[in-house]
């Protein structure tokens, strides 16, 4: 193997560290107001967002398509229904 080669499998392997790093990291933002929380790994991936329904209450929250609800829990599934074979 050449200089080269060597170089370049050691900088793949410093990405590879680098990169599980980057997963492996948590992030949290908020605005000053407090009205939303936003989770992102260092990639940068969105792992969670909370959206308070003070921040959806104005007149523009339909354009989201979100509901503003006082339930905390979700709903559970409703059971499949049986198809009858005729």
């Amino acid at each position: 193997m050449n200089a080269l080669g060597r170089d370049l499998r050691l900088v793949q392997q410093q990405a590879g560290e680098l990169d599980a790093r980057l997963a492996a990291a948590r992030h949290t933002g908020r605005p000053t107001d407090q009205l939303v929380t936003a989770v992102v790994t260092g990639q940068g991936a969105l792992l969670d967002l909370r959206i308070e329904n003070r921040a959806l209450a104005g007149t523009n929250a339909h354009k989201l398509g979100c509901r503003s609800s006082k339930r905390s829990t979700p709903r559970a599934p409703r059971p499949a229904r049986r198809r009858h074979r005729s």
